[in-house]
This record gives C-alpha cells, sequence and structure tokens, in this order.
C-alpha cells in the first residue's frame, strides 16, 4: 500500500508527503540520557570509566554526567542511567530520586563500605521502588547476590559485568565483511599483571612483541580533565581490539572487556588484587582463563586456549543483558540496532562440544507463548550452545514473539511452517488423505514430531520438558514418556529412523481407521511407539527423564530432599500443573528447576516469602 502511494513521488513537489517521514517524534529537548562520572582529586584506575563505556553504548546520545558518590543530591537531576558500576561509600539517594531518575539496576557490585551505606533507609527505599516497579537488581558478582537477596531481601539475580556487551564495530582481522588494511593483531599486552613468575615474563618477551599498559591514569580526576578519562579507557579498548593477539593483565576490567571483544585473555590470579578485594569476582572467575602464579605456565602464546566453557557463559551473561536492556527501554533497543550491535555475535562459536547432539525439535500448536516454554528452549542452548533449535508451528508468527530473543542474541532457532499431509505422504511413500481423521492436539503434536525426526533426526522435546544435563550425540533411538501425560516427554532418533517409520505407519493406518475403532488421544501416541516389537528403540529409565514421578504439586510447594537432578538427563513438568502455577516459591524444587539453567535469568516468575518482621512479599516480574 505505501508502495503504491509513493511510487510516483517527486521530490521537487513540495506538497506531497515525503516516503518514510515519521508523523511524529518525541521532543528530543525533554529527554535525558545520564552517564556516571566519578570523584575527583585522585588518579583512579579507569576501570571505572571502561564500566560507564559499556552502558553508554546503548544510549542514543548523553545528555549530562551525574558524580555516583556525590551527584544524586542535586534536584535538578533527572533522566535515564544505566547504573552499573562500583558502589563504595559515600554514595547517597536522596528522598525522591526514584520519581525523577529512571535507573537500571545491572551489573552492580557493593563494596564492604557500600553495603553499609545501601542498607541505610534512604538508599534501601530506592531500590525497594525499583524491584517493585521496575524488577529484579543484577548482581555483578555472587557476594552482592547474596547481600541483596539475604541481607537487603531484595529480588535479584546473577547478571555478572556489563563490560562483557562492549562492543567497538568491525574492528578484527577476520570478521566477515571487514576487508583489508587492519593493523595485524600480533601483540601480547600485558595490563597491570601481578606476581606473574620472572621466568615467564622473560619467555614471553624474548619471544613475542610485548606492549606494557596501565589501567591506572597518570593525571588526577578533575571537571576540567574528565573527558580525558574517557579517552584513556576508550584507548585500552582499541588497543585490545586492533592489536592483541593475546592480553594478560590481573585487572577485571581489562579481562572481561577483551574477551567481550573475541581477544584471548588470560587472568593472573595475585595474591592481592590491585583496586581491592570485597570478593570482587566471586562468580566470575568462571569467565576466563585463570592462571595462578604457583602453577606451570602451559599457554601457548601463539595459539592460546580459550576457556571453552567461560564463552558459553559470558554468552549467556550477554544474552539476559539485551534481554533486560531491551525491555527497559525501546531507546536502548533502538540505539542497538542503529548501531548493528545486534544481533549479538556469539564469543563461543567455534568452540562447541562436539560430542554432544545438535539438532532439536519442539511443536508448538498454541500461538500463546508462555515463559515455561520459552525457558525449555533456553535449557537446550544452555548446555547444547551451538545447536539448531526448529519449532514447528503453523500459528506463531515469524517475528514479534519472545523467540526473537534468541536470534536477537546469536542462538540459531527457526520457526518452521507444515503440511502435515505432505509430510506423512513423503515418509510412507503414498497419498494420504486425512479429511476423515480427527486429530486430538497430543496426536497432532507426537505425529509431527515423528516426522520432524525421520525427516531430519535429532531430539524432540514436549513444551514443558527441560534438558538439565548435556545429551550426548551417542544416544539415539529412545523414548520417555511420562505415564501420567498424553505424548511422549523426549524422543531422540536418527534419520529415516526403521523405528519411526514402522511407528508413523501404525498411527497412519490407526488415524484413518474407523472413528469408532480409534484409541482415546492419550494411549494412542504412546501405542505407536510400543506397537509390536520394535528392536531399534528403547524406553528410557524412569529417572533420566521424570524425577517427580508425578509430584509436581509438591515441587512447587516444597523442596523434595530424594531429588537429585545431577542423575537426569531432562526433567518433565505436567503442563496442566505449569497453568495452574505461573510462579514459583522460592526454595522449592521447581524454582531451582527452572532457573538453575536460565540463560535469559532476568526472567524472573519468584515469589519471594521474606521474613515476618519485614511483613511483605515480593514478587519480581520482568
Amino acid at each position: 500500500e505505501d508502495v503504491e502511494k509513493y511510487k510516483d513521488y517527486d521530490p521537487k513537489n513540495y506538497t506531497a508527503d515525503a516516503p518514510l517521514i515519521p508523523k511524529s517524534r518525541p521532543d528530543l529537548d525533554s529527554l535525558n540520557f545520564l552517564t556516571l562520572r566519578f570523584k575527583n582529586g585522585f588518579k583512579g584506575n579507569s576501570g571505572d570509566e571502561i564500566q560507564v563505556m559499556a552502558g553508554v553504548q546503548f544510549n542514543p546520545f548523553i545528555s549530562d554526567l551525574v558524580n555516583r558518590d556525590h551527584g544524586w543530591k542535586d534536584g535538578r537531576v533527572k533522566g535515564d542511567v544505566i547504573a552499573n558500576s562500583w558502589y563504595g561509600d559515600p554514595f547517597k539517594y536522596p528522598p525522591g530520586l526514584e520519581n525523577r531518575v529512571n535507573f537500571t539496576f545491572i551489573s552492580m557490585h557493593y563494596s564492604k563500605a557500600g553495603r553499609i551505606f545501601a542498607n541505610r533507609t534512604e538508599q534501601l527505599n530506592v531500590l525497594r521502588h525499583y524491584t517493585n516497579d521496575v524488577g529484579p537488581i543484577g548482581a555483578r558478582d555472587t557476594a552482592t547476590l547474596q547481600f541483596l537477596r539475604e541481607e537487603l531481601k531484595l529480588p535479584s539475580y546473577l547478571s555478572r559485568c556489563l563490560t562483557l556487551m562492549l562492543q567497538l564495530g568491525c574492528l578484527c582481522n577476520d570478521c566477515p565483511g571487514c576487508g583489508d588494511g587492519y593493523t595485524q593483531k600480533n601483540e601480547i599486552i600485558f595490563n597491570d599483571v601481578k606476581d606473574l613468575p620472572k621466568e615467564v615474563e622473560k619467555m614471553l618477551e624474548e619471544n613475542h612483541n610485548v606492549t606494557r599498559l596501565t589501567a591506572d591514569m597518570n593525571f588526577m580526576r578533575s571537571p576540567e580533565l574528565f573527558p580525558n578519562t574517557y579517552k584513556y579507557a576508550f584507548n585500552l579498548l582499541l588497543i585490545y581490539a586492533k592489536r592483541a593477539k593475546l592480553v594478560i593483565t590481573s585487572r577485571l576490567h581489562s579481562a572481561l572487556p577483551a574477551i567481550a571483544l573475541g581477544v584471548p585473555t588470560v587472568f593472573v590470579k595475585p595474591a592481592k588484587l590491585p583496586g581491592g578485594g570485597g570478593n570482587r569476582l566471586a562468580g566470575i572467575y568462571d569467565l576466563i582463563t585463570v592462571y595462578e602464579p604457583d602453577q606451570e605456565w602451559t599457554i601457548d602464546p601463539g595459539n592460546p586456549s580459550r576457556n571453552q566453557k567461560g564463552l558459553h557463559m559470558a554468552d549467556r551473561n550477554r544474552a539476559a543483558f539485551w534481554s533486560y536492556l531491551k525491555k527497559r527501554s525501546s531507546f536502548y533497543e533502538d540505539t542497538a540496532h542503529l548501531h548493528g550491535m545486534v544481533p549479538l555475535r556469539r564469543l563461543g562459536t567455534g568452540f562447541e562440544f562436539p560430542d554432544q547432539q545438535t539438532r532439536f525439535h519442539f511443536v508448538l500448536l498454541d500461538p500463546e507463548i508462555s515463559w515455561q516454554f520459552v525457558r525449555a528452549i533456553e535449557y537446550v542452548f544452555h548446555h547444547h550452545p551451538g545447536a539448531h533449535v526448529t519449532v514447528h508451528s503453523n500459528v506463531v508468527p515469524w517475528y514479534g514473539t519472545r523467540l526473537d530473543m534468541f536470534k536477537e542474541t546469536g542462538y540459531d532457532l527457526d520457526i518452521a511452517r507444515y503440511d502435515l499431509l505432505k509430510l506423512l505422504g513423503k515418509a510412507v511413500g503414498e497419498t494420504v488423505n486425512l479429511k476423515e481423521a480427527i486429530l486430538s492436539k497430543e496426536d497432532e503434536t507426537d505425529l509431527i514430531a515423528l516426522l520432524a525426526l525421520y525427516t531430519e533426526g535429532g531430539v524432540y522435546l514436549s513444551n514443558t520438558t527441560y534438558v538439565v544435563q548435556p545429551l550426548s550425540i551417542e544416544r539415539s533411538n529412545e523414548v520417555g514418556r511420562s505415564s501420567s501425560a498424553a505424548g511422549n516427554s523426549i524422543l531422540i532418533a536418527e534419520k529415516k529412523s526403521k523405528a519411526l517409520l514402522k511407528a508413523i505407519k501404525w498411527f497412519q493406518s490407526n488415524i484413518l481407521g474407523s472413528k469408532n475403532d480409534k484409541q482415546d488421544s492419550a494411549s494412542l501416541s504412546f501405542a505407536a511407539l510400543d506397537s509390536g516389537s520394535l528392536p531399534q528403540l528403547t524406553f528410557m529409565e524412569k529417572d533420566e527423564f521424570d524425577p517427580f514421578q508425578g509430584q509436581w504439586e509438591k515441587c512447587f510447594k516444597e523442596k523434595l530432599r530424594d531429588i537429585d537432578l545431577n542423575q537426569t538427563l531432562v526433567v518433565h513438568l505436567d503442563p496442566l500443573i505449569l497453568i495452574q502455577h505461573e510462579t514459583t516459591l522460592d526454595g522449592t524444587s521447581c524454582d531451582d528447576l527452572l532457573y538453575r539453567y536460565c540463560i535469559f535469568c532476568d526472567e524472573l516468575h519468584t515469589e519471594w516469602a521474606f521474613e515476618e518482621d519485614e511483613k511483605e512479599t515480593v514478587a519480581a516480574r520482568l
């Protein structure tokens, strides 16, 4: 319609509406996007500024800088701010600040002194207002997470550090579309390396091009010089991105940005961390390759190994950051798209696990996409990050649903339309007519699953089945089915499996039989796989896919002591029980199950029942 309207558009004809001119636009003078600056009068390290840049890249522009430690008391401060930072003393949130400033509290760290200030009434009121009206607070480390949950009684999750989101465009030598002309990345960057054995240093310097840098700035922070502090930090990032083949550092905000920029990184763990302790790295060491000075140096600088699991963990953290920021502000979302940050580049690409299953299938016959179904897909990608997941559906839109998040964060998910008659006819080798058949949703789901696996092979999972251990590529031609559910929970099969073909043909003959002879839907799908002798098909042990064995109601109400998810491959939950329980209760088995392997961990549907003297229960939902 628009094409027809404007096909004869003449730019000289000023009376006509030009195409693509917005009908309305925001008043830019009324928008304020803030970022943090830091207290004056000392030579600080540039880690604060690097943290700020991780949030700045999502802002369309910056209208003002606010002093993290002293600036909030200014009554004129208002606008939107991504407030990821290290919080010590004496930061203060004055009364009413929450009505003027739209905070985004992610990647938060509180020092020992900062925790004292955060626990005071005026600061705590701002945080409580945020968790009640916006959602959970993202903690940078497990020590801060424990503080937020156990001491402040605030809904929160482990976001880790926002510097994992840093991107500097097309700066690498081998990025697709970059072309030639980029500096060869041939330097080993030493940045504030502490306690590295002298013999290792000597070996590296004698055999490689070593450049020594420091995160510490050699000039005082001051209002007049504040742009220089950001320039200093930005140029460190540029050096990592354009020149480094390896970064060796004892600085958190050198290691994580380098990883985000795709540079192999070694973190030398010193006896005393530069920049202070306070458990700043609790839960972060898992992301990086850590070298302890009393170990033997086994790293090949010419081909440094990566922390394989750490890269995939970083990808999951990056996905959760994008999920949170996208929901927090359409401006953050639009800016990321405008600058090509989305879809995210998966850091773990090329570092997948070759001994794991790579093809997964779901079937969705209902256009409504629940958070529990999204979680089931998250669990696949958590354990199989390089997998290709297909949602077979004729009712889910291609775009504009919760499933977009997977494609935007670099995971390989697609939505496939299907023609049941054509698929069935192709499998059995004859034209199929289903006009007389009445398919229940369970029957149709299982038939599509059988046909998809017969055509492509892989793993089919029901929409309420959660992968809790990696599935080996060695597993094939297996089925798991809960006795209390209609339909199969999990089915693993090879492409063109004879067992599947026999089940499909049995399915076809029963569906096409008279309606009076047709079995009830609860037993039909199971009978299709259990009919006659199927020596190629193995039925999984109950403990491998159904550890709760019908105790689903208890699962949502208490901690089941006899359930060990470490001994289970996948967990099936009754879909009817999930409909009844839109939220989970903190500390229960089902709460543990539905958050243990999340990717979009900011998506909280947990109810926290706090102490009686708190006189409140906070439900955090994003």
